[in-house]
């Protein structure tokens, strides 16, 4: 993700287009304009009620696409449900862009330019195409209108990404459109990308595509050209995408007629049939099978993971047979509103058979995938999935499909408090369980595990009997990690320190800042933590935020700011950019980032100049310091960049940065805006001194009479002698309006003469007791005297020092705000105005600030080494003790039933507290199935972006794995939990590129077989079975095994005549005959 950003800020430079801060017509013009008419409260409950509302599909409703993470935000927000009560401030607009593809993004800007120019809008569906690969709950959720209608209302943002709901095989909203490359038999070498759902019928399609494609339909055909071979003819024009078994991602054959009015000779049913070419181009192979069941699977583009888990279900041999038998069909419930209409168990019986009763050694799993990935969208498509996956949805559907409920009822999960009757207990909640759930795959695979929690606060235990279908192991693991993290203080003297903080592996931010915390004295609120990647900060983390977030390549700072309780501090982040030379048409140089970033605490409303002396404390230590004295000790008169003879320029970088200015600075701005506020500040100054004088005026007669009327010998204190205002008269007013200007402006030379003059208070005379005639005389004088002219304001006292550090600062920086990530100029009324380093400018918390280094100030004091000097505390050499490497398969189980502590993102809802708590809960095996699949947790599934896989050697019995001692119920000794095993699903590589793989036992010849997508080869499984790479092992009851019969029952024929029966039977004699001469 970081590089794909960088990738998209530099693609400017390409262009040579500056990146304009455009406003978004489909967006709010301002972020919760809206929102602010309600609370936080008023919202969730408004929200929760609208989505009981609607909280089912209906055909032809329509339902939005919302990014998830701006809706959890907002879930945060108004604290949603327990889930969500960490504090946390109300969202900007909604922000769905990163749904869409990037040639989407594109289109909508283009589409907003269209619009303004009154041009006709895009279609919908081609503007809003979402990415694919994207996840529900994951990348996004679906909220139904009227809860988007609210939202939308309250914050404004977008686009809308609206979906109707459909009616396929079930109801469904469809998020994205089959995406299809079409092409004609005339022209194999450019396709046309065509966007159908999969409810469109064949016969539309092929209308509008021979309508695009300038053919004639009664002179095509379409075929499915999957792998770029024609697989199937598509003859039924009525037939959905989805039933003719079209994919996304595919090819489309629209095959045309010869000149001669003839179709194109079909593909030989001996060479070439359905499913005998794959995605790669070359054929299946001719050979027959070795023996039944010996098939390899084509991989159809990443779907080694199916095939895995096909052959460890195909070679499982109580479930072949009830589907070689045709037992299953009794069982078919295809009115089942939770299964798949039989479809599923069609699909998979078909490949069964092509499996085990078929002349081909490859075949193809296509129609099979096809069914998949209509029920489950995220098997559509050929991206690499898990295995794991994959086998629990098929035996789940299976499960479904064959359930022998009809109608299930409502029953209620028996929760028990103690253990006084445990095998009664279990027994009952077996019982309910099959109340609802009686199928093949349940007499085969599921079990049942004990489940007890208890709660530390109140001790209340509850016990219930959960059934199982895959026993999920962990494997043994460090708990803890070390995160390396380097430390920035507000000491900008003091070197960056780099730490080594141990933590939890399931712990928060929060834990990494109160750790570090403890190592270096700093406050944890007064920690801010970034990734940095690409000279600017790339993230910043949130407290509530998982660690698994953070990988060991990320460059992690740390830096102290000011803590939250100083309201008048904000936080401003610094980048560094310099000057590249530039090959653009017209520009002579660009800003291009570099160095580190930095991030200081300042006062909310400070001057351009107290921003650049914060810069230079901060950045001053990457200088060479020899050079620093020098430079500051040199007389700079003018600017460095002016000396360069550059010509004005406002330039657009690679990075997308709209304006730094390099104009010469000169002691008098003569920029129309800076002319025009001189102008008003002088006109107020002449309208105050008119006013004061007013005022005086006033003063002075009401004194006089005072005195005059004055009784002889009191005492009467004048306070006007000499102008000065009187007690209780206030001579600020006048000024205030000017004043509050002044504060939004903050930005002219005219401010310091009208401060000077409004801020300067005069200062009054002692009060003296005075008598009748001294009364009279001053009174006199009062009346007389004539107004004094306003003397000038002193001029203020000027350091020569510190004005020489100035002009050495501004010749070697300049500072104006940009975006977060450096790429764009802000908008200018927030900006920095380095034309007037006095004049104040109100800075934002979590504002950035861009530093750009003058031309002769990078070449000459900038040393890239220093970047480097961090010092190194003694924690970063410790080192954790590390897992072991090697276990064996009963320690995974101990491991599994092992009594923990939920974390506090699982915590449980005790009914007694009325609270969640962090209780204890603990696993124990109660019934054990006749098959019994093992699931080990090689992947942690962190977090979207960040799963680890554990190569950790697991050694497993092949023969004999004896669960007599692991299982809490009583052994039946006809049944005893005595386990071969039979299959295994291997993984290899890592996450970001791995490959599946099988080994498994011949159900006939008990024999060991390898199987490598299309490949079938003998195999020994105690060599051959990699310890590190088995990720799930499929055992079979001994007993369940001894019983199988050699050959699987055949299905009942249909009535025939009866030389069709004989013949039949000498079929079946001769058969059997065979096998005889086998064993």
């Amino acid at each position: 993700h970081k590089s794909r950003m960088l990738k998209d800020d530099e693609a400017t430079e390409d262009t040579g287009e500056a990146v304009e801060d455009t406003p978004d017509t489909t967006r709010a013009p301002r972020a919760g304009a809206a929102a602010a008419e309600t609370t936080a409260e008023e919202e969730r409950e408004r929200v929760k009620a609208l989505m009981r509302e609607h909280c089912t599909l209906k055909q032809g409703d329509v339902w939005y696409i919302t990014d998830i993470a701006w809706f959890k935000r907002w879930k945060q927000y108004v604290k949603y449900d327990y889930l969500y009560m960490v504090t946390a401030s109300k969202p900007g607009p909604i922000d769905n862009s990163m749904l869409l593809e990037q040639q989407q993004q594109q289109q909508q800007q283009q589409q907003q330019q269209q619009e303004e120019a009154g041009a006709k809008e895009q279609k919908e569906e081609e503007e809003q195409t979402v990415r694919k690969g994207l996840g529900e709950d994951y990348d996004f959720v679906l909220l139904p209108e009227a809860v988007w209608t609210v939202l939308h209302g309250w914050y404004g943002g977008g686009p809308a990404i609206p979906r109707p709901v459909k009616r396929g095989t079930m109801l469904y909203v469809a998020i994205r459109p089959l995406v299809l490359l079409v092409v004609k038999s005339s022209d194999l070498q450019r396709p046309v990308t065509a966007k159908y759902y999969k409810d469109t019928p064949l016969g539309k399609f092929k209308s509008e595509m021979c309508a695009k494609m300038n053919l004639k339909e009664a002179d095509v055909r379409v075929w499915d050209y999957h792998g770029q071979k024609r697989l199937l003819l598509l003859k039924d024009d009525s037939v959905p995408l989805e039933q003719a078994h079209i994919i996304d991602g595919q090819y489309v054959l629209l095959e045309e007629k010869k000149a001669d009015g003839s179709w194109p000779e079909e593909p030989k049913p001996n060479t070439l049939t359905y499913g005998g070419w794959n995605s790669y181009g070359y054929s299946s192979y001719s050979r027959p099978q070795e023996a039944p069941g010996l098939a390899g699977l084509q991989n159809l583009g990443n779907t080694c993971f199916m095939n895995s888990g096909l052959q460890c279900l195909s070679n499982t041999a109580p479930l072949t047979n009830i589907f070689l038998s045709g037992a299953w069909r009794h069982d078919l419930n295809r009115d089942n509103p939770l299964g798949m209409n039989g479809e599923l168990a069609d699909a998979y019986s078909a490949l069964i058979e092509q499996i085990w009763r078929g002349n081909s050694a490859v075949v193809s799993p296509h129609n099979l995938k096809s069914v998949i990935g209509r029920f489950a969208s995220q098997f559509s498509g050929f991206q690499q999935q898990d295995s794991q996956e994959l086998i629990s949805f098929i035996l789940d559907g299976l499960h479904e499909d064959l359930n022998r409920i009809k109608k299930k009822p409502y029953v209620a999960i028996p929760e028990f408090t103690d253990e006084k009757d445990s095998v009664a207990n279990a027994e009952e909640a077996w019982k309910c369980f099959l109340a609802r759930n009686d199928s093949c795959i349940v007499d085969l695979f599921h079990g049942q595990l004990k489940s007890t929690v208890k709660c530390p606060t109140c001790h209340k235990v509850s016990i219930t009997y959960d059934p199982f279908c895959f026993l999920q192991l962990p494997l043994p693991q460090i708990t803890t990690r070390i995160i390396s993290i380097i430390v920035h203080t507000r000491d900008p003297n003091t070197a960056p320190t780099r730490y080594g903080v141990t933590v939890p592996v399931e712990g928060t931010v929060l834990d990494l800042k109160t750790a570090l915390s403890r190592m270096c004295g700093v406050s944890a609120g007064s920690f801010e933590l970034f990734d940095v990647f690409g000279y600017r900060m790339f993230k910043q983390f949130a407290d509530n935020e998982g660690l698994d977030t953070i990988t060991e390549r990320d460059i992690i700072r740390a830096y102290e700011v000011a803590p939250p309780d100083h309201k008048d501090m904000v936080r401003v982040t610094i980048l560094q950019h310099k000057k590249q030379e530039s090959n653009w048409s017209g520009k002579r140089w660009y800003a291009s980032l570099f160095g580190v970033p930095h991030v200081v605490s300042v006062p909310r409303t400070c001057t351009y100049d107290d921003m650049l002396h914060t810069c230079f404390l901060e950045l001053r230590r990457y200088c060479d310091q020899t050079a620093l004295d020098q430079w500051l000790s040199a007389d700079h008169g003018e600017d460095e960049e002016s000396s360069n003879s550059e010509p004005e320029q406002s330039y657009s970088p690679s990075t997308g940065l709209s304006s730094f200015s390099t104009t010469r600075d000169t002691d008098r701005c003569e920029c129309a805006t800076c002319i025009r506020r001189r102008e008003t500040a002088e006109a107020e100054l002449r309208h105050q001194k008119r006013r004061e004088h007013e005022a005086r005026k006033e003063r002075r007669a009401a004194t006089a009479a005072a005195v005059a009327a004055a009784v002889p010998g009191s005492a009467i204190e004048l306070r006007d002698v000499g102008g000065y205002c009187p007690e209780g008269v206030s001579d600020t007013s006048s000024d205030s309006d000017f004043d509050k200007d002044e504060e939004m402006t903050s930005s002219d030379d005219s401010s310091e003469t009208t401060e000077a003059t409004t801020a300067a208070e005069e200062e009054p005379l002692p009060a003296e007791p005075v008598t009748e005639a001294a009364g009279a005389v001053a009174a006199d004088a009062l009346v007389e005297a004539p107004l004094p002219e306003p003397e000038p304001e002193p001029e203020p006292a000027v350091n020569p020092a510190q004005t020489k550090l100035m002009r050495a600062l501004h010749a070697m920086f300049t500072l104006t705000q940009v975006d977060q990530l450096g790429t764009r100029v802000a908008r200018p009324d927030v900006s920095l105005d380095r034309h007037h380093g006095d004049s104040l400018a109100h800075l934002a918390d979590g504002c950035v600030v861009g530093v750009l280094w003058s031309t002769a100030a990078y070449t000459k004091l900038y040393s890239a080494a220093t970047e480097g000097d961090v010092r190194r505390d003694p924690s970063c050499d410790i080192k954790l003790a590390e897992a072991e490497q090697d276990v064996s398969l009963e320690s995974c189980i101990d491991l599994f039933t092992a009594e923990e502590r939920l974390a506090a993102g699982n915590a449980w809802y005790c009914n007694v507290c009325k609270s969640h708590q962090l209780a204890s809960k603990k696993f124990d095996l109660w019934r054990m199935p006749p098959v019994l699949v093992v699931h080990l947790k090689r992947f942690n599934y962190k977090s979207r972006y960040f799963r680890d896989r554990l190569d950790t050697a697991v050694r497993f019995p092949v023969k004999g794995l004896d669960l007599t001692t692991k299982v809490g119920s009583p052994v039946d000794p006809t049944h005893p939990p005595l386990y071969d095993l039979y299959a295994v699903s291997n993984h290899f590589g890592s996450m970001a590129g791995g490959h599946y793989t099988a080994h498994a036992m011949n159900k006939d010849t008990h024999q060991w077989y390898g199987f490598d997508d299309s490949s079938c080869s003998h195999a020994n499984p105690d060599l051959d079975i990699s310890p590190t790479a088995a990720y799930m092992l499929l055992y079979i009851r001994q007993d369940v095994l001894n019983a199988l019969p050699a050959t699987p029952p055949a299905p009942a024929p249909a009535p025939a005549p009866a030389e069709s029966s004989s013949s039949s039977s000498s079929s079946s004699s001769s058969s059997e005959e065979e096998e005889e001469e086998d064993e």
